[in-house]
C-alpha cells in the first residue's frame, strides 16, 4: 500500500491518541516569489478551504472550531494555532487517525499567507506555489505554460519548461505522430496502431474505481432488490473483454493500490436467472418495471455507443427500461450530480488520499457528499471505529467490513480499476506515475536529450 512521506514538513507529532498533530515544516522552502514558506501561510490556506464555498469545508470540519468558522460564527478557527514560524499545530475534535492522509490531496494545496497581497481573484489567475515548476502563462482554451523553478528546494527542475496543450483525440494523435507532442495522457482514448512514431507505453495501476452509482431516493431503485438484479444482469467479463481489455475487474469498491482493498472478497457473478428471480422479489407494478431510468454517462469516455448498447441489452432481459445518456461531464455535475436529480451515473473515483477513508466516508448517511443517498448505521458505525483505531491495518480491516456491506446493499456497482496510461516519445526519460490522483506526475525528474520543450496533451 501507498505510504505517506515529508515533503514540505520536516516531521510531525502526534498527540493525544491523533487529536492533536504537530508540523514541523521545513526551513528551506521558498514560494516561487521568493518569500519563504512558514506556519502563516499552512495557516491562511487551511482557512481558505474552510470557507463556506469550498468543496472541501466538510472533509475538515473535524478540526475544533472549524464549523463555526465556516457558518461565520467565528473570525477564527480554536483548533489552528502557528506556534514559531516553522511549527503548527492543529487540534481536532476527537482523534481522526486518517487526518495526516487529508493533506496528499491536490485540492489541499499550500497557498501564501493573503493571497501574497494580492485579491483572490487576481491570486488564482497567477498562482503562486512551492513546486518545481511555476506558472507562466494561460489561454484558457487551450494551454498552461510552467517555468522551471531554479530555486526549488529540493534541486531545479532537468527542463526548462512545459505546456500542457488540450486537443482531441484526432489533434493530439497528429501532432504526436509530427513530435510536437511529447506525452499523450492517459485518459485519451488512443489506438496505439495510429501512432507512427517510436513510442514507449507506460501503464500505472490508479487508485480509480470506475462504476455505476444509484440514486437510493428515487424509485424504484430504493429497492434493494432491483439494485440487485441489474447488478447480477450485467456480464462484467464480457463489458470488459469488449470495451476495457486492458482493465481489472472490480469486485469491491477499494482499488488495489489504496489501504484498505479487499482481495478475499467474495465474487458477484453474472447469474440471469438470480437476477430474474431478484425482480421477482421487489414485487413491481407493471409502470414501475416499464418506467425509464436513464444512466448519465460523460461522452468522453471510452466505448461510448457500445457501453450504452451492452447495458441497456443486458437489463431488458430482467424487463427492465434503462437508457444511457452520454452527456458532458461538466453538465453532468453542474444539472444533475450536485442536485441529485439523477436515477444513475456512471463515471470513476479516483482517490487522491491513500487510505479507503477518502472513498468510503461518502457512503456516511450525513456527509454531505452522500452521492447515492445510502443510509446504513452500519456503515456510520464502521467509519466511526476507523476513525479512532491507531493501527492501520486494523483500520483497513474495518474499510473490508465496509465494502461488504456495500456489495451486500448494492448503493454502486463496481466495474473495474482504471489504468494510467501515457504514451510518449522514445527519446522521453524519467517520466513515472504513481496511483494517487491524475495529478500525481513528478516533473521534475522528466527529461529528454534534445533542449526543448515537453508538451503534455491533456
Amino acid at each position: 500500500y501507498l505510504s505517506i512521506k515529508p515533503k514540505l514538513v520536516a516531521k510531525w507529532d502526534v498527540e493525544e491518541d491523533g487529536k492533536i498533530w504537530v508540523f514541523h515544516l521545513r526551513e528551506d522552502v521558498k514560494f516561487h516569489n521568493g518569500k519563504l514558506f512558514t506556519a502563516k501561510d499552512v495557516e491562511f490556506s487551511l482557512l481558505n478551504l474552510l470557507k463556506k464555498d469550498s468543496i472541501k469545508k466538510a472533509d475538515m470540519s473535524i478540526i475544533k472550531g472549524a464549523k463555526e468558522y465556516t457558518d461565520g460564527k467565528s473570525k477564527e478557527v480554536t483548533g489552528i494555532k502557528v506556534l514559531s514560524p516553522n511549527t503548527l499545530r492543529i487540534e481536532l475534535t476527537q482523534p481522526f487517525q486518517p487526518f495526516i492522509g487529508m493533506f496528499t490531496a491536490p485540492n489541499f494545496e499550500i497557498i501564501p499567507d493573503n493571497f501574497a497581497g494580492q485579491s483572490e481573484a487576481d491570486f488564482f489567475q497567477h498562482p503562486i506555489g512551492t513546486g518545481p515548476f511555476k506558472f507562466d502563462m494561460i489561454d484558457p482554451e487551450k494551454t498552461i505554460r510552467l517555468i522551471a523553478n531554479d530555486d526549488y528546494f529540493l534541486g531545479a527542475p532537468k527542463l526548462k519548461s512545459i505546456i500542457f496543450q488540450k486537443a482531441n483525440i484526432k489533434e493530439a494523435t497528429e501532432g504526436f505522430n509530427k513530435g510536437y507532442y511529447h506525452d499523450l495522457e492517459w485518459y485519451l482514448d488512443i489506438d496505439p496502431k495510429t501512432i507512427t512514431r517510436s513510442y514507449t507505453m507506460l501503464k500505472t495501476p490508479s487508485a480509480a474505481i470506475y462504476f455505476i452509482a444509484f440514486n437510493m431516493k428515487h424509485k424504484p431503485l430504493d429497492n434493494v432488490h432491483v439494485r440487485k438484479a441489474i447488478n447480477l444482469s450485467i456480464d462484467k467479463q464480457k463489458l470488459l473483454a469488449e470495451c476495457f481489455p486492458d482493465r481489472t475487474l472490480a469486485n469491491g469498491f477499494i482499488p488495489p493500490s489504496i489501504g484498505g482493498y479487499y482481495p478475499d472478497i467474495p465474487k458477484v457473478e453474472y447469474d440471469l436467472k438470480q437476477a430474474q428471480s431478484e425482480i421477482k422479489l421487489a414485487k413491481l407494478s407493471k409502470e414501475e418495471l416499464s418506467h425509464q431510468l436513464v444512466i448519465l454517462r460523460p461522452d468522453n469516455h471510452p466505448c461510448g455507443d457500445r457501453f450504452g448498447k451492452f447495458i441497456e441489452d443486458s437489463v431488458k432481459k430482467i424487463g427492465m427500461n434503462i437508457k444511457v445518456q452520454q452527456i458532458q461531464l461538466g453538465k453532468l455535475y453542474d444539472d444533475y450530480y450536485w442536485s441529485r436529480k439523477f436515477d444513475m451515473f456512471n463515471m470513476y473515483f479516483t482517490a487522491d488520499h491513500p487510505e479507503a477513508w477518502v472513498l468510503l466516508n461518502q457512503f456516511r448517511s450525513t456527509h454531505p457528499d452522500n452521492f447515492t443517498g445510502i443510509k446504513s448505521a452500519q456503515i456510520d458505525a464502521l467509519l466511526d471505529q476507523a476513525s479512532v483505531t491507531y493501527d492501520r491495518h486494523e483500520r483497513f480491516k474495518l474499510y473490508q467490513q465496509i465494502q461488504l456491506v456495500l456489495q451486500r446493499d448494492v448503493p454502486v456497482i463496481p466495474l473495474f480499476y482504471n489504468l494510467y496510461t501515457s504514451i510518449y516519445q522514445s527519446n522521453v526519460r524519467g517520466l513515472i506515475r504513481y496511483p494517487l490522483t491524475i495529478y500525481a506526475l513528478p516533473m521534475r525528474t522528466i527529461y529528454f536529450d534534445e533542449k526543448d520543450t515537453v508538451n503534455f496533451t491533456n
